[in-house]
């Protein structure tokens, strides 16, 4: 074995899990055999049966301290940062020690710190999915930890952006590279609107706009409740998604008086996912105007062909607009989402006549069938 996947959160509901299957099954049928190292055994295997790979259970006893519930409860606390280094600590030793290094390993999520130290002890090379800038007041000493790991030309960072790739450039250099999400590798075959409502309890003929992710800072749901106060078409909002921070959307529309409304504190269970986007008429993106980031959710909608009314704010405003999958309005904005609020209810009613949304373009580009050899070219350079 050439090349070992370090994937800690086997058995969570979210994206991690899912996401380690689908590059499984990219990888399978390009034909790339590997090893994966977790915290647990996984609770299913990839789509393709050419993928499954040889499993590495590596930190069983964490069980208790690894549910959904724990992670919720504790999530960026230092019991949760605990946790989380001494799952990636356990898997990326024993991933270590049982391929004795001479392997590429592929970080589905690390912890910075314990993988710039293991990048300068030993001898193999790395690969990590990295999702945000980086820290911001960084310590000098910091700083220079990750100008060591880089320039020993053994660890190259993976962004879905090119914002964040451009932010990493300064310490990464070329070891920091852009590979945009893909979309779910199984085609998704649709569960009739109706029967999802009905599956879900959810209201038979309203306009329902889902808010679908953790429910965390710097996601502007008070514009959001209040453009649907103001519409005319009062839409249903579905929150659906752990709370990770005071700002919690079934209380501030609670507060603000309006009750058209649903809310899931948790993480989805997976396999109930494709559910509450086939009950959905559309996805809610309302985030703050300095938001610059990307969102997996831009791609599940797309998947699950549903269009997004997002902040027409950096990632964001560029993703819809190339890809044509939804509608855009101002940051902060009430009166502007109100509008695209009685727009997607008017083309509701019209039975989606002419709609000025499409998913076929991103489901080009953000397939795995184009994106596997992108990571195919990172793991062969790394060996």
């Amino acid at each position: 074995m050439q090349l070992a996947i370090i994937s800690p959160y086997t058995h969570l509901n979210g994206h991690y899990w899912p996401y380690t299957c689908d590059l499984l099954s990219a990888l399978g049928a390009a034909g790339e055999k590997c090893e994966v190292f977790t915290a647990r055994p996984p609770r299913y295997q990839p789509a393709v049966s050419g993928a499954v790979p040889e499993w590495h259970s590596c930190c069983p006893w964490t069980r208790l301290l690894l549910r959904d519930s724990y992670r919720a409860r504790n999530w960026g606390n230092r019991a949760d940062t605990l946790v989380r280094n001494l799952e990636f600590h356990f898997c990326l030793k024993k991933c270590l020690q049982h391929t004795g290094g001479k392997i590429h390993i592929h970080c589905i999520e690390s912890r910075h710190r314990i993988l710039l130290q293991e990048v300068c002890r030993t001898t193999a090379t790395f690969s990590s999915l990295c999702v945000g800038d980086p820290p911001p007041g960084m310590a000098k000493e910091r700083e220079d930890g990750y100008r060591r790991a880089f320039d020993t030309g053994r660890l190259t960072f993976i962004v879905e952006t090119e914002s964040v790739r451009a932010a990493w450039e300064h310490l990464a250099g070329e070891h920091v590279v852009h590979i945009p999400a893909a979309l779910p590798w199984v085609a998704h075959v649709p569960t009739p609107q109706q029967e999802a409502r009905q599956f879900l309890g959810l209201p038979a003929d309203a306009t329902i706009c889902l808010f679908f992710g953790t429910h965390r800072e710097g996601k502007d749901y008070l514009t959001a409740i209040e453009a649907a106060k103001a519409s005319v078409s009062k839409p249903f909002l579905l929150f659906v998604g752990p709370l990770i921070s005071v700002n919690d959307p079934a209380a501030l529309a609670a507060a603000a008086g309006y009750g058209k409304f649903a809310s899931w504190d948790g993480y989805f269970p997976d396999d109930k996912v494709p559910h509450v986007f086939d009950a959905a008429d559309a996805v809610i993106l309302p985030y703050a105007e300095n938001y610059t980031k990307g969102s997996a959710v831009l791609l599940q909608a797309a998947h699950f062909a549903k269009p997004v009314i997002a902040t027409a704010s950096g990632h964001l405003r560029d993703f819809v607009t190339e890809n044509q999958t939804g509608l855009l309005y101002e940051p902060g904005s009430v009166t502007g989402l109100a509008k695209r609020y009685d727009e997607l209810t008017s083309w509701k009613a019209a039975g989606d006549a002419d709609v000025p949304w499409r998913f076929d373009l991103t489901r080009a580009r953000y397939s795995w069938a184009t994106l596997t050899e992108s990571y195919l070219r990172i793991f062969e350079r790394n060996r």
